[in-house]
């Protein structure tokens, strides 16, 4: 566990200058773009044809937007779907160390990206583990501007959210200073799961979006748990379960197979 969080800050935040490397080396034209909203600027890729229908990538805690440079780069993707992948705020170049706890905030200032459709249809969110939740919390919000739901691994009980011991002392003033920006928003974000997760729940209702949940039932980070709550939550939208009995926490990187297959079920 400590391994992901690690490799979540260390191994998933390039400049812009990175990002042209890497998509030159695999030659996929991509674009980065930035926008204000809440005195952030939020930075984003895009790949793929823009009259195709949307897919919105939005990654966990800790991680950046190239978390799903794979997905971007996928060649059956990129004939079909309009991809964007963003740093959620916080992270990667969208005001890195200022932490957002709210998953009402973070849903809005990710709100603009939904508008960037061109297809005439509404746009696929696809998250994993903390994104997974702040999608949801995207179609609860604004359900008439969400077109479907892939979670990977989401963490949305707050009744099986985990606490690390290291969790509190990281938090104290002293040491904060001593621990990696992205490792202390992210600890940040964790100490105030539950009491997000709970304003959430009279929220599911809300959502109106077809999802998929996928889930590793050795996941250690967020337990397998979350896929049955979530299915019992959404109660006005079809929810389709995939568990994989021998996965963990890392799906994009351990399985992204499941999540590729996911969202082309939305895009055809």
């Amino acid at each position: 566990m400590i391994l992901h969080y690690l490799q979540g800050c260390f191994g998933y935040r390039k400049d812009n200058q990175a990002i042209a490397r890497y998509f030159h080396q695999k030659q996929v034209r991509c674009s980065i773009g930035y926008y204000k909203v809440s005195n952030y600027w939020i930075r984003y890729l895009e790949t793929g044809d823009h009259t195709k229908p949307l897919v919105i990538f939005v990654h966990g805690a800790p991680g950046s937007s190239n978390a799903f440079l794979h997905f971007m780069c996928d060649e059956e993707l990129l004939g079909k779907a309009h991809m964007i992948s963003v740093d959620r705020p916080g992270y990667g170049y969208s005001g890195f160390g200022n932490t957002v706890v709210s998953l009402e905030q973070q849903a809005a200032m990710l709100r603009p990206l939904l508008h960037k459709t061109q297809a005439g249809r509404l746009p696929i969110l696809a998250g994993h583990s903390y994104g997974g939740t702040i999608v949801a919390r995207m179609a609860m919000d604004y359900p008439a501007e969400v077109g479907a739901l892939v979670m990977a691994a989401p963490a949305a009980d707050p009744r099986l959210e985990k606490i690390f011991g290291i969790s509190y002392p990281a938090d104290w003033f002293l040491l904060k200073k001593l621990v990696p920006t992205c490792l202390r928003v992210t600890n940040e974000e964790k100490l105030g799961h539950v009491a997000q997760l709970n304003r959430m729940l009279p929220l599911w209702k809300n959502i109106r979006a077809p999802a998929t949940v996928i889930h590793g039932k050795k996941d250690k980070i967020a337990p397998v748990g979350n896929a049955d709550f979530i299915q019992k939550q959404i109660s006005n939208a079809p929810v389709e379960m995939i568990i994989a009995p021998e996965l963990g926490h890392l799906l994009p990187w351990r399985s992204p197979g499941l999540i590729k297959e996911a969202i082309k079920k939305y895009l055809d």
